[in-house]
C-alpha cells in the first residue's frame, strides 16, 4: 500500500513539472495581447479612439475616465485593456489579429478575458477564424466588471495561416459596452481539459507578476507547491506507522476509499463528472413527464388550472400555426426540466421579441446547471428567429432563482401591473 502511495506522489511530482515547466511552452503568436502597447499589433472596423459614441474602442487602464457610466475597475491582467462601445454593424471586427503563420493539421486554442462595461443589453461575441465562425455565441454576464474566461480551440486543415476575428452580434446601441483583455493564440501541446486548467489556475494567481528571462513566475510557484504537496505525501507513506494494519482490520484508510470507488456503483456514481443534460424540444412520447413537471411548476406558484388549460397548451406545442413552443431538459431518458417561451409582436420593434413564459426545473436537478441551459437555448432560439430580445417575469420571492438570472440577463426595472377581467 505504501509502495502505491509513494508511487502516486511520484506521479503527480512528473505531471506537476512537466505541465508547469514544459506543458505551456507553445508561444502566443498574437502581437500585443495584453494592449499594454496600445492600439498596435491588431485591426479593428471600428473607430479607434476619438470622441465616446457606439462603435469606437480605445485602450485604457480606467474605463470611468472615458465614459462616466462605466465603472472603475482593473484590467484583468496587466495594466491596460480594450474598452469597447458597441455598435451596430454585427459585420465589423470589433478586433483582428494580424495574419499569423499556423501549421496544417494541427489543433491551436483562442481565448480571452471579457467583461461587461454597462449592465443593459450585454455583448453578444463570435469568435471568427478564416472566415468560419467558430464555437458558440459568448453573451457576456450582465454585472460590470466580472471577467469572464472564454476558450476556444480550432484545427488548422489545410490552412498554413489564420486571421482571427472578434465581431459582436449585438446591435442595440442602448448597453452593448465591454472591455477585452489577455488575448491568447497558440498551439496546443497538451489535451484540452488540460490546457484550460492550466490556463485557469495560471490565471487566478498572482496575475500581475511578469515573468524572469522567459519563465512564468506564477506557474513556477504553483508548480513548487504541488511538488512540495506530492513528496509530503510520499514521505508519509513511507513514514506513517500502521497504515496497512488499519487498512486490512477493516477502518476505511485510503487504499479501501480507492477500492470502494470501484466497488460501490452508489459511490462512483457520486464521482462522475458534472455534465450538462440534453436540450431538445418536446415530442409527443413526453407527455407523462411533462405533466408531472408542469404540475410541479404550478405547485410551486400555488396555482391550479382546468384541465382543458392544459390540454390546450398540449396541443399547441405540436401546432406549427401557433407561437408557443417547448423545450426539456433530458438525462439518460427523464426530464429534467421545462421552458415554454413564446414569439409575439411589439411596438418597439421590427421583429418579434421573445416572451419565456414559464421556466422549471425538478427539485432533485436543482443546482446542476439546468435551468441556465434551458435559458440558454432560448437565447439561441431567439436568435435563429431573428428575435433581438428575450424577457420573463418572475415573482419577487423567487430569490434563489433570481441568483441565476442576475447572472445571465438584466433587471431593466418595470413594474408589472396585472387585472384579471
Amino acid at each position: 500500500m505504501k509502495l502505491r502511495i509513494l508511487t502516486i506522489s511520484l506521479v503527480v511530482v512528473v505531471l506537476v513539472v512537466f505541465v508547469f515547466l514544459v506543458g505551456e511552452t507553445s508561444q502566443n503568436l498574437l502581437s500585443n495581447p495584453g494592449f499594454e502597447e496600445g492600439t498596435t499589433g491588431f485591426f479593428s472596423d471600428y473607430q479607434i479612439g476619438g470622441p465616446e459614441s457606439f462603435g469606437t474602442i480605445r485602450v485604457g487602464s480606467d474605463p470611468n475616465q472615458f465614459n462616466g457610466g462605466w465603472p472603475s475597475m482593473p484590467p484583468f491582467s496587466g495594466a491596460y485593456m480594450l474598452l469597447v462601445d458597441g455598435g451596430d454593424d454585427p459585420s465589423l471586427a470589433v478586433w483582428k489579429s494580424q495574419k499569423l503563420n499556423v501549421v496544417p493539421d494541427s489543433t491551436y486554442f483562442f481565448s480571452f478575458a471579457a467583461s461587461s462595461l454597462f449592465q443593459p443589453s450585454p455583448a453578444d461575441l463570435q469568435v471568427i477564424i478564416n472566415g468560419q465562425t467558430i464555437g458558440r455565441d459568448i453573451v457576456l454576464r450582465p454585472s460590470v466588471g466580472a471577467w469572464t474566461q472564454v476558450y476556444v480551440y480550432w484545427k488548422s486543415g489545410s490552412a498554413s495561416t489564420a486571421t482571427i476575428s472578434l465581431v459582436d452580434r449585438n446591435t442595440d446601441p442602448w448597453g452593448n459596452d465591454f472591455a477585452l483583455d489577455d488575448l491568447n493564440f497558440a498551439a496546443s501541446v497538451l489535451p484540452v481539459s488540460w490546457e484550460i486548467w492550466l490556463l485557469d489556475a495560471k490565471r487566478g494567481l498572482w496575475r500581475d507578476v511578469g515573468g524572469i528571462s522567459g519563465i512564468d513566475v506564477e506557474g513556477v510557484l504553483l508548480g513548487i507547491v504541488l511538488t512540495a504537496l506530492g513528496v509530503w505525501l510520499g514521505y508519509w507513506a513511507l513514514t506513517s506507522a500502521g497504515f496497512g494494519a488499519r487498512a486490512n482490520s477493516g477502518t476505511a484508510g485510503f487504499g479501501d476509499g480507492l477500492v470502494s470507488l470501484q466497488q460501490d456503483d452508489q459511490t462512483a456514481r457520486a464521482f462522475k463528472f458534472r455534465t450538462r443534460p440534453m436540450i431538445r424540444e418536446i415530442q409527443p412520447t413526453d407527455r407523462v413527464q411533462w405533466d408531472s413537471l408542469w404540475q410541479g411548476y404550478l405547485t410551486f406558484y400555488k396555482t391550479e388550472l382546468p384541465a382543458a388549460v392544459t390540454e390546450v397548451l398540449w396541443g399547441r406545442f405540436f401546432n406549427p400555426a401557433e407561437p408557443v413552443n417547448c423545450l426539456v431538459a433530458e438525462e439518460d431518458g427523464k426530464l429534467l426540466g421545462l421552458v415554454h417561451y413564446i414569439f409575439h409582436r411589439n411596438t418597439w420593434e421590427v421583429e418579434d421579441v421573445c416572451y419565456l413564459e414559464d421556466l422549471f426545473t425538478a427539485p432533485e436537478a436543482r443546482g446542476k446547471g439546468v435551468g441556465r441551459a434551458l435559458i440558454e437555448a432560448v437565447y439561441e432560439k431567439a436568435r435563429q428567429a431573428k428575435s433581438k430580445r428575450v424577457y420573463w417575469m418572475t415573482h419577487e420571492t423567487n430569490k434563489q432563482a433570481m441568483i441565476l438570472y442576475d447572472q445571465v440577463a438584466d433587471k431593466p426595472g418595470f413594474v408589472q401591473y396585472r387585472k384579471y377581467l
